[in-house]
């Protein structure tokens, strides 16, 4: 009974041991995926802000072109 006993606590030692593990390498995951989400976020603001400016020099420079053919017209 006694023996019984302590391959039992074993078992439940081990099978502790290794949920701990499995928590560990779950965790682990987890903070590089949010490492990595948090990355691939910054880098989409980042394109997003390019593409705003991009935006802006397009419309100034359509908004230059319309006031010159303006004045063309007007001629």
């Amino acid at each position: 009974i006694a023996e019984a006993k302590q391959k039992a606590r074993e078992v439940i030692l081990e099978a502790k041991d290794e949920a701990y593990k499995i928590k560990k390498t779950a965790e682990e995951e987890i903070r590089q995926a949010r490492k990595d989400f948090l990355a691939l976020e910054s880098r989409l603001q980042q394109k997003e802000e390019a593409l705003d400016k991009k935006l802006s020099a397009v419309e100034s420079r359509e908004g230059t072109l319309i006031n010159r053919q303006t004045e063309l017209d007007g001629k």
